[in-house]
Formats: structure tokens, C-alpha cells, sequence
């Protein structure tokens, strides 16, 4: 197999929670050694999320969601020698990533000041909800405030009536926007030789998820607001109920509207005076949908599926996640992998990388999700310390030494 992409630049990951262990996440699935440094005594509480039906002593779920394909050390940041180790560390790393609230990182003394100092090459990643400055640049917040103030709560659900959306999309959303801001900054030191600082706002972020809501504001002045499924420029695009099912189906331009006519066996609708146009359309939804929704109830979602890939018609079928991530189209492409883990046995653990293939320099899972300081014998040895000051940060607490010696075979090179 050919190196992975990032096969040989190290990241040293301070993150935690979701948007920043999804970014590293991605990195360490194609090939950068991710060493996530964590808080003693009890690490990166996203371990401890359970969902009430998971052992008590085991790490969960959500954690091993998006923390395989790195290595763990767990240090002790309050104390001196905890952060003059972890200066150590990031002079021997081409990327930091930290999502502390701004002012945390600089006030323990890993802020972008202190750690550039002393590696000017640092790639130096600030994740956080509203940016580095700004009045609301130091206030709390995660997802749920984050959808809110962008705006993307008052477009979901119904008018008058917002829904969040259902995952942590200002989390993913900033996580991928901090995993372009390394790779940009990676690729310009190349050309500088030296690195920068990545200013990541999940605020931000979701902003610029609007896309066509932002046209829509800037073409009418109107705001936005939410139309349940239905797309807010073409008509028709919604969810329709079928005889055994609910589908999404519809028309996105002036081309695509025949073909769904012919789908549904209504080539009749082409020639409406009320539906000539996609304008007319949209100024007609309800009628149309109504019209829509008479014929589809007919016949069952697999018999529509048929009709519009025969007229290569826009449809989807309604799926809850259980058959999403075992449809036959991910077949070839895995949305979830099954991996060896040293103490939970085999576990389910969704690959987000598995999104992008790459057929020269593929990615994939590598490492499994790592114990509490798992590998801190093995990442201080790599970085030059030797065995008697490994020692000795264990016995005055700076480092956890304590899962080193568990047997982690199992969890290497899935």
C-alpha cells in the first residue's frame, strides 16, 4: 500500500469533546502520528459519556466514536514540569490543536505565543465557538448555542417553530473547517518554511453553511425561515409520503421537472399554466405538493424508486440511521468499520475519514481508541526521554504511567 498522505508530520492534539477529536480523527486516519494529550486524573470526559446502558468502567461509545487513530498520554497541566513537558512535545510536532475557550491555552502556557517561540515551523490550530477575538470571543458555548446564534435554528424545522438539527453539526462543521486550515497551512510552509496560526469559529463556520438561505437573504432582504423539508428556492423538493414510507423526491431545475412528471406518470403537470416555471412552482407549493402527494401514496416506496431511476429523477428513500449506515450503496464503502479494542473486545466505530477515498495514498483506521495514557512510555521514548525521567514523572504524578503496561497489541495497526 502506498504512505498515507500525512505519513510523517505529528500532531499534538490538547482537544477534547467532539469538534476537535473529529478533526484529529481525520488527520490520524490518513497517516499523521496524533498524540492527544489529556488531563489527569480522568482525561478527556467524553470517556465518561455513557449512555446508561454501558459498562461504568468502560470508555464510551461516543468517546471511541471519534478517538481511534491516536495515541494517549495523560499529563498534569497544573503543574510546571506537566506544562514544561508538553513544551517539549510540541517543539518535536509539526501541528497543535487545542479547543480551550480563548485566553485557557495561553494562561497554562501552551498558547500560540509560547509554543511558536519555540518551533517557528508550528502549525498552531485554535478551535473555539466564536474565534480569538470579538466581545463573545471568551463566552461558553457548544452546539446548541452555536446552531442558534448562526441562524441555522431559526431555518430548521417549521416557520415560527425551529428544530435542532439532529446531530452536532456546528461540532463536524468545525471540524472540518479545522482540518482545511492545517492542510492550507501545512501547504504554505512548504513554500515559507514556517508555520501560523489557524483561527477556527464554529460560529463562523456555520454561517457559511447557509449557502443558498444567504442567497435567498441577499436577493430579497427577507429572512429565512424554516419550511420543515421542503428546499427554499425549487419547487417541488420535499418529503412525501408513499404507501408504506415516507421518500424525498422532486425537481432542482427546469430540466430536471419532466423527468419527475414522468415518474410519477404525470407528464400532464408540464404543460399546468400554474407550473411552467420553478418561480410558478414555488409560488404554488401547496397546490403542487398536494397533487404530488395524491399520486405517491399510491404505490409503495419501492415501487416509486423504480419509476424515478427509470426517469432519472431526484429520489430518496426515508432511512433511519440503523439501515443508512447498512444500505447497499455503502457496500463498497463502509461507513462503519469493526476494529480489535485491548479491553472492550471488538467494537463498532464509525470512520469519518471513510467519506474521502483517496485510491493513490488511502487512509484508514489504523490505530484503535486508546486507553487513558495508554501509550506514554512509547511517546515519551519517541521523543527522546529517557527511561529514568519517564520514571520519575510517574512517581511525582506529572504523567500517567499507569496504562502503559497494558498489553495493546490488538489496538495497533488494525
Amino acid at each position: 500500500m502506498t504512505a498515507p498522505p500525512l505519513q510523517g508530520i505529528r500532531v499534538l492534539d490538547f482537544t477534547r469533546h467532539l469538534a476537535g477529536p473529529y478533526a484529529t480523527t481525520i488527520l490520524g486516519d490518513f497517516g499523521a502520528d496524533v498524540i492527544k494529550v489529556e488531563s489527569r486524573p480522568d482525561g478527556d470526559p467524553t470517556r465518561h459519556l455513557r449512555m446508561g446502558v454501558e459498562p461504568p468502567d468502560a470508555d464510551s461509545q461516543a468517546f471511541m466514536n471519534y478517538n481511534h487513530g491516536k495515541r494517549s498520554i495523560a499529563i498534569d497541566l497544573r503543574r510546571p514540569d506537566g506544562v514544561a513537558l508538553a513544551r517539549r512535545l510540541a517543539r518535536g510536532c509539526d501541528v497543535v490543536i487545542e479547543n480551550y475557550r480563548p485566553g485557557v491555552a495561553d494562561a497554562i502556557g501552551i498558547g500560540y505565543e509560547a509554543l511558536s517561540a519555540d518551533n517557528p515551523g508550528l502549525i498552531y490550530c485554535a478551535l473555539s465557538a466564536f474565534g480569538q477575538n470579538g466581545p463573545w470571543a471568551r463566552q461558553p458555548a457548544t452546539d446548541p448555542v452555536v446552531q442558534a446564534m448562526s441562524g441555522v435554528l431559526e431555518v430548521t424545522g417549521h416557520a415560527g417553530d425551529p428544530v435542532r438539527v439532529g446531530v452536532p453539526i456546528s461540532d463536524v462543521v468545525g471540524g472540518m473547517a479545522s482540518v482545511q486550515g492545517i492542510l492550507l497551512a501545512l501547504y504554505a510552509r512548504r513554500h515559507t518554511g514556517v508555520g501560523q496560526l489557524v483561527d477556527v469559529s464554529l460560529l463562523h463556520a456555520m454561517i457559511l453553511t447557509h449557502t443558498t438561505r444567504l442567497a435567498e437573504y441577499f436577493a430579497t432582504g427577507a429572512e429565512p425561515r424554516g419550511q420543515g423539508t421542503a428546499h427554499s428556492l425549487v419547487a417541488p423538493y420535499e418529503l412525501f409520503e408513499t404507501a408504506d414510507g415516507k421518500v424525498i423526491a422532486g425537481s432542482w431545475a427546469e430540466d430536471t421537472w419532466p423527468r419527475f412528471c414522468r415518474a410519477i406518470g404525470r407528464t400532464d403537470l408540464t404543460e399546468d399554466p400554474r407550473f411552467k416555471t420553478n418561480v410558478l412552482r414555488v409560488r404554488h407549493r401547496a397546490e403542487l405538493a398536494a397533487i404530488i402527494q395524491a399520486e405517491l401514496s399510491q404505490r409503495t416506496t419501492e415501487q416509486w424508486q423504480g419509476s424515478f431511476h427509470e426517469a432519472n429523477a431526484l429520489f430518496g428513500p426515508l432511512l433511519p440511521i440503523s439501515q443508512a449506515i447498512t444500505h447497499a450503496q455503502m457496500e463498497d464503502r463502509p461507513a462503519v468499520v469493526r476494529i480489535p479494542h485491548p479491553v472492550h473486545g471488538t467494537v463498532s466505530v464509525p470512520n469519518p475519514a471513510s467519506a474521502v477515498r483517496l485510491h493513490g495514498t488511502p487512509g484508514g483506521v489504523r490505530i484503535a481508541p486508546a486507553l487513558l495514557s495508554q501509550h506514554a512510555r512509547e511517546i515519551l521514548l519517541d521523543f527522546g526521554l529517557s527511561t529514568a525521567e519517564i520514571d520519575a514523572l510517574g512517581r511525582d504524578g506529572t504523567v500517567d504511567l499507569g496504562q502503559d503496561e497494558v498489553s495493546h497489541e490488538a489496538a495497533q495497526h488494525v
